[in-house]
């Protein structure tokens, strides 16, 4: 699941791969979705 969520997957599709819920797919690793903003923002001048 890390990998979708990295690549930019929606978490919606995510969560129904996983057979899981939107909530519990960003609890887990809605961290990496804002490590990934957080990272494309410090590279914009």
């Amino acid at each position: 699941m890390t990998d979708l969520v990295r690549v930019g997957l929606p978490i919606l599709t995510v969560a129904q791969m996983a057979g899981t819920s939107v909530a519990m797919i960003e609890w887990h690793f809605g961290h990496l979705v804002r490590d990934d903003a957080e990272q494309a923002l410090a590279g914009v001048t």
